[in-house]
C-alpha cells in the first residue's frame, strides 16, 4: 500500500443523514473493528455539535463520554465533523469550540477534527483550526460545494489556507456533479498553489464517486473519502470496499477485507434496502442541474409524489438554483403560500352554515368503524368533507372533498377529475401546469394563506400555520359557520413521531381561538389530546 495515502471512512458520520446518527453500539462496535483490519487510517465516527433540536442519536454529538464507553481498537484514529456554521460568529466561536472540546486531545478519544465549511465561511474555519491544533488535535478544512467556487476564488482560499496549521486541505464535491477531467482541474489549481497535502470527498450522483477519488489520487491527492456500501447523504460516497479492493490490486497486495464485507452483509445491505440511498436517476438528476441532494433524499423517500411529480419539481428545482438545503422547502416553501391571499370565489357560509360538519380523515380508526360511521351519517346527515381522496366509506355519502397542498393535489389530480363529489382547494394557488389539469366544473376555490402560529377564518380564505389538510377543512367549516364539526381518522402517529406533538400544538393555539358554543370532537380513538371524544356509538 502505499504509504503516503491517508484513508477516512466517514460511514457512521455521512450516513447518520438516514437514520439520524442512531447507530447501535453492537454495530458501532463491529464496524470500528471490521476497520482495524484494513488500510484505513481514520475513522470519521460523527458530528460535534452544540445543536440540539429533534433527537438524534449519539454520534451527532459525539462527545468524549460516549466514545470512551466503546472499545476503539490502537489502529484507528478517531475523526469528528464539526460544521463552521455551527460554531457562530467570529466573536462566539472560541467559548463554542471550549464547549465541543472539553478535553486535550492528549486525553481525548479524537485525534482529528475536520471543519465543514462553503467558502463563505473559510475565515471562522481557520480561525477555527488554530486553537484546535494548539490543543493537540490534527485538523483539516474540507470545503464545501467545490463545483459552485470560481477559480481565482479557489486559488485565494487556497493561498490563505497556507498560513494555518492544518494537515490537510479536503475539497468536497457536495452536489455530485463533477466529471473526471474536472476534478482534475480542481486537483492541478490547489496543487499549484497549495502547502498542504489535499484530500478529497466525492459523491455519487452521477456514479462518478470512486472513479473521481480514484482520478484525483493519481493526480496527487493524499487523502481519501470512502463509506462502508457508499453509505451517506442523498446517493452516498466512493464505497470503501471498491477502494480497498482497487489500491490493494494495484499495489499488488491483498489485505483482509473479509470483515467489511461481513459487515455489509450483517448490517449495511438491510440499512440500503431501508433507506436506499445509491445513485438512481434522480440523484443523477440533482447532480447534472446542481440540486441539493438533500433535497432528493427527501422527494425520493416520499411516496406522495409519482415519477412524473419528482421530475416535475426537479425541474422546478433547477430553475430556482437550489443549491443550498432549506430544511421545510419540498413541504412549505416549494409552493409559495406566503406571498399573498389568493383570489378565491367560493364563500363555504353558503353552504356550511348552521350545519353539523364531518371531516374524514384517513387513520385507521375510519376503516375500523366504518359501519357506524355510516349508520351516524344517514341518521344525523352531517354535511360530510373527506380529506385528500380518502374513499374509506361509502362514496355516495361524502359531501365534499378538501385538499390543501399543490404538490399533493397533482398527484391525485386524475381521482378528483374522476370523482363526483366537488373539490375544495386553494385553487387560485396553482400555476398553469397544474390548474389546467383540473376539471375546473369540479373545484370550489377556497383561499389559503401560511402565517407561524396564526389561523384566522375569513368569508374566502383563511390562514393557517401549515398547510395541512385536516387544518385547512376544520378552517373551512369554522369560516361556513358551521353549527358543529365531528372527525373521524384523526389517530395520530406512532409514538414518538414529532408530528404528533407538532398537530397537538397547532391544535391548542386553534381552540384557543375558537367560540365555546363551537364544538370540535372526534367520534373516533385520537392521540391528540386537545381533541374532545366521543363515541361513534353512542348516538
Amino acid at each position: 500500500m502505499n504509504n503516503d495515502l491517508i484513508q477516512i471512512d466517514c460511514t457512521l458520520r455521512d450516513g447518520g443523514y438516514y437514520n439520524n446518527w442512531d447507530f447501535s453500539n453492537i454495530l458501532i462496535k463491529e464496524y470500528l473493528n471490521a476497520i482495524a483490519k484494513t488500510s484505513i487510517n481514520f475513522v470519521e465516527i460523527g458530528f460535534r455539535t452544540t445543536l440540539n433540536k429533534g433527537f438524534k442519536g449519539a454520534l451527532a454529538f459525539s462527545k468524549d463520554e460516549f466514545l470512551n464507553t466503546l472499545d476503539i481498537p490502537e489502529d484507528i484514529g478517531i475523526g469528528v465533523m464539526v460544521n463552521a456554521s455551527d460554531l457562530g460568529s467570529n466573536s462566539e466561536h472560541l467559548e463554542n469550540l471550549k464547549i465541543l472540546f472539553p478535553n486535550d486531545a492528549q486525553i481525548s478519544p479524537v485525534k482529528l477534527v475536520r471543519l465543514a465549511c462553503y467558502s463563505y465561511q473559510i475565515d471562522i474555519a481557520l480561525e477555527a483550526s488554530k486553537w484546535l491544533v494548539q490543543r493537540g488535535f490534527k485538523v483539516g478544512i474540507n470545503l464545501m460545494q467545490i463545483s459552485e467556487i470560481e477559480n481565482n476564488d479557489l486559488i485565494n482560499i487556497t493561498q490563505k489556507i497556507n498560513n494555518y496549521p492544518i494537515s490537510v486541505f479536503y475539497f468536497a464535491d457536495s452536489l455530485g456533479c463533477l466529471r473526471p477531467n474536472e476534478i482534475i482541474k480542481i486537483v492541478e489549481t490547489i496543487k499549484k498553489f497549495s502547502l498542504k497535502s489535499i484530500g478529497i470527498h466525492a459523491h455519487d450522483n452521477l456514479g462518478l464517486a470512486f472513479c473521481n477519488t480514484i482520478i484525483a489520487k493519481e493526480n496527487g491527492v493524499k487523502w481519501l473519502d470512502s463509506t462502508i456500501s457508499g453509505m451517506g447523504r442523498g446517493p452516498g460516497n466512493c464505497k470503501t470496499e471498491d477502494l480497498l479492493l482497487d489500491l490493494d490490486f494495484k499495489n499488488s497486495k491483498s489485505s483482509d477485507i473479509a470483515p467489511v464485507l461481513f459487515l455489509i452483509n450483517k448490517y449495511f445491505s438491510k440499512l440500503r434496502e431501508k433507506y436506499k440511498w445509491g445513485t438512481n436517476p434522480y440523484y443523477f438528476l440533482s447532480g447534472k442541474y446542481k440540486i441539493h441532494p438533500s433535497y432528493m433524499q427527501s422527494l425520493i423517500n416520499n411516496s406522495l409524489f409519482s415519477d412524473d411529480d419528482k421530475l416535475m419539481i426537479i425541474e422546478k428545482l433547477k430553475d430556482q438554483k437550489a443549491s443550498v438545503f432549506k430544511e421545510n422547502y419540498l413541504s412549505e416553501e416549494f409552493i409559495n403560500f406566503n406571498e399573498k391571499v389568493t383570489e378565491s370565489n367560493w364563500e363555504p357560509n353558503n353552504l356550511l352554515n348552521k350545519k353539523e360538519v364531518l371531516i374524514l380523515a384517513t387513520g385507521p380508526s375510519t376503516k375500523k368503524y366504518k359501519s357506524a360511521l355510516e349508520n351516524y351519517i344517514k341518521k344525523f346527515k352531517p354535511f360530510v368533507i373527506a380529506l385528500n381522496t380518502a374513499s374509506l366509506i361509502d362514496d355516495k355519502l361524502i359531501d365534499m372533498r378538501a385538499a390543501c397542498h399543490p404538490l399533493r393535489i397533482v398527484t391525485d389530480i386524475d381521482k378528483y377529475n374522476s370523482m363526483k363529489q366537488p373539490l375544495v382547494c386553494p385553487f387560485s394557488t396553482f400555476d398553469e401546469n397544474f390548474s389546467s389539469r383540473i376539471d375546473l366544473r369540479n373545484v370550489f376555490d377556497f383561499g389559503l394563506l401560511i402565517k407561524k402560529n396564526t389561523f384566522e377564518f375569513h368569508e374566502k380564505f383563511c390562514i393557517i400555520p401549515k398547510p395541512l389538510v385536516l387544518l385547512y377543512a376544520i378552517s373551512i367549516a369554522i369560516s361556513g359557520k358551521a353549527k358543529s364539526i365531528k372527525l373521524t381518522g384523526v389517530d395520530g402517529y406512532a409514538p414518538g413521531d414529532p408530528r404528533n406533538e407538532e398537530l397537538n400544538d397547532f391544535l391548542e393555539i386553534l381552540f384557543n381561538l375558537v367560540p365555546n358554543s363551537l364544538e370540535i370532537k372526534s367520534l373516533t380513538p385520537t392521540c391528540y389530546r386537545y381533541l374532545d371524544k366521543e363515541s361513534v356509538f353512542g348516538y
